[in-house]
């Protein structure tokens, strides 16, 4: 499909090389060009499908071991990949203090109502990144 596609694209930049960008109907020209000649190519490229013998076994091989179910061993919980969200959740934390404060910065109206949601809006996700990470290591003790 994806060489298909690659002639197809091939065909439209050859024509459109060839018609020039003035041809009063160059898309529809590309758009019918490219549309049958990917079809094309991904109809004709069936027939070429078999491979011999020795890629072919492989192949086989392959689509066998994708059917096959994955078992895996059952891990229990392991709370110790959350400290890179911890770590995370304080430094937006702090992040979001310093737009709160930058609240008492002499600026507009409009400049303080925005550092002031933005900050409040950081500072709760920096809260939740910190403790749900702990709340989840309880429930799942």
């Amino acid at each position: 499909a994806i060489a298909a596609s690659a002639l197809g694209l091939a065909a439209d930049l050859i024509l459109l090389a060839m018609i020039g960008g003035a041809h009063p109907n160059r898309y529809e020209l590309l758009v019918f060009t490219g549309s049958v000649i990917s079809a094309g190519s991904f109809f004709l490229s069936r027939r070429f499908q078999k491979l011999p013998g020795k890629e072919e076994k492989r192949i086989e091989s392959l689509r066998n071991d994708l059917r096959a179910p994955v078992h895996a061993e059952v891990r229990t919980f392991d709370p110790s990949g959350f400290s890179a969200y911890r770590l995370v959740g304080i430094i937006a934390m702090i992040l979001g203090g310093i737009l709160i404060l930058l609240v008492f910065y002499p600026s507009s109206q409009a400049d303080q109502l925005l550092n002031l949601l933005s900050g409040l809006f950081t500072f709760s996700i920096g809260i939740v990144l910190v403790y749900f990470p702990k709340f989840l290591s309880r429930s799942n003790r």
